[in-house]
């Protein structure tokens, strides 16, 4: 999850995900996010809309 990527408005959340394996530690990731996402394996965005109060996962 890409904090600093999410966009807000008045109708919502979003929030890029990138999935990227499996990691001991989030510091490790957070380290090289930028290398990362573009390794990932798959990419989406996760979306929460406030009218409907609900998340949606949206693949790329």
């Amino acid at each position: 999850i890409d904090k600093a990527g999410k966009i807000e408005s008045r109708r919502g959340l979003e929030i890029p995900v990138y999935v990227v394996g499996s990691y001991e530690s989030t510091d490790e990731v957070l380290d090289n996010i930028d290398e990362l996402k573009e390794e990932a394996t798959e990419t989406g965005w996760l979306i929460f809309d406030k009218k409907e109060q609900e998340w949606q996962w949206v693949v790329d």
